[in-house]
């Protein structure tokens, strides 16, 4: 079987590597990110003056529900989210939040195209650096986006020895986010060079950050997903011509 390296946070992957199974290929999993809550953020009590919360990553649910203190999740729960990805809403239901709209494109564009007018509405962003949002994107919509940055990814402990050790294996490798793509360049320059060349694997990329992230260090030959989820990595994946 072809061999795929999934680089999603190690709670996130087992989901992608049982399609990737599915799908005929043999995944190997080495995550290239993992989230860290910056709890004195979180414990600013001017936090929760808006009126409701934008979650624009579902990596941030589950790190909120082990991480973040009870009354925190508590606070949180009891505002509206808005979610930019329908894939986020067993996660904020699961949170104990009310989820008060999503798009029916999941994505940053197709909630602005749906989301309806406001008037003045204030919504907390709960975000890291690499995930702010831009407020003059909204304002058009009557929003006013709150960014607030508290949580971090850094490269998981040994991502270069396990990257190291699989790479002769793998024939493509799965980005779901930027930090997964710079976390790589990081730890493992000699082997990232080799992206998309005849001498190294397919980079496909879950969406514009990803692709960003690669363009911007010079990978070549890298496919975006038409959606930004699991099912379309693989989509992504299969448009893949693999040589023996």
């Amino acid at each position: 079987m072809i061999g795929i390296l999934n680089t999603r946070p190690r709670e996130q992957a087992s989901g992608l590597s049982a399609r990737l199974r599915q799908a005929g290929y043999e995944p190997h999993e080495v995550p290239l990110v993992e989230l860290v809550l910056k709890s004195e953020e979180l414990n600013d009590p001017g936090l929760f003056n808006c009126d409701g919360v934008l979650v624009s990553s579902p990596n941030l649910i589950p790190m909120l529900a082990a991480q973040a203190p009870a009354k925190i999740r508590k606070a949180l729960a009891a505002k509206p989210w808005y979610l930019l990805s329908a894939k986020a809403r067993p996660q904020a239901e699961a949170f104990g939040a009310g989820v008060a709209f999503v798009p029916k494109q999941s994505s940053l564009e197709g909630f602005l195209a749906e989301f309806p007018r406001q008037n003045g509405l204030r919504l907390l962003h709960l975000c890291s650096s690499k995930t702010r949002l831009f407020p003059e994107d909204f304002t058009k919509l009557g929003v006013t986006v709150l960014n607030r940055i508290v949580y971090a990814p850094r490269c998981p402990a040994g991502a270069g020895l396990a990257l190291e050790t699989v790479w002769p294996e793998v024939k493509a490798i799965l980005f779901a986010s930027g930090s997964a793509v710079t976390n790589l360049f990081s730890v493992a320059p000699a082997l990232a060079k080799t992206l998309g060349s005849t001498q190294g694997p397919q980079p496909v990329s879950i969406g514009p950050s990803a692709t960003e992230a690669l363009r911007a260090r010079g990978a070549k030959n890298f496919r975006q997903a038409p959606t930004a989820d699991d099912a379309g990595l693989i989509a992504a994946l299969n448009t893949v011509t693999f040589s023996p």
